[in-house]
C-alpha cells in the first residue's frame, strides 16, 4: 500500500498503485462514492458520503478495458453538465482532502501493458 507524503515545501511524493490479483482496479485504493472516468455526461443531483473523496475524477490519457484500442483521449473530452452534486464526510486518507477530487491518472503500465496503474498525484 502506498501513502501520500507531503514534504515541507508542500509537494507530494506518490507511488502508483499497480493492478494485482488482490487489487483488480488500482484506483480502488482511493475509493470514492462516485468514480467518474467519463465526464462527457450529464451528472446531476448526486450525493456522496465518506470515502477518499466523494467524487473522484481521474484523468484517462487513453481508453481502458474493452475500448482500450479506440483512438481517442478521454481526458480531453469536455464535461457536459455537472450540477447539484454534494459530498460530505470525505477525506478518510488525508486530513485536507477535498470532497471533489479532479486529478490522478489511470493508465496501462509501461512495463506490462496488461496491468493498470493508478497514480493519485496531481
Amino acid at each position: 500500500v502506498s501513502n501520500v507524503v507531503a514534504d515541507s515545501g508542500g509537494g507530494q511524493t506518490i507511488t502508483p498503485f499497480i493492478q494485482s490479483r488482490d487489487l483488480i482496479l488500482p484506483a480502488d485504493a482511493t475509493a470514492s462514492g462516485f468514480y467518474i472516468t467519463n465526464l462527457h455526461n450529464d451528472i446531476i443531483g448526486n450525493a456522496a458520503s465518506g470515502g477518499w473523496a466523494g467524487f473522484a475524477l481521474p484523468v484517462l490519457h487513453s481508453p481502458i478495458g474493452p475500448n482500450r484500442n479506440v483512438n481517442m483521449r478521454p481526458g480531453n473530452r469536455l464535461t457536459k453538465v455537472f450540477d447539484g452534486n454534494v459530498a460530505h464526510s470525505t477525506g478518510w486518507w488525508w486530513s485536507h482532502a477535498g470532497a471533489f477530487y479532479s486529478g490522478g491518472s489511470l493508465y496501462y503500465s509501461s512495463g506490462d501493458d496488461t496491468l493498470l496503474e493508478y497514480n493519485a498525484g496531481r
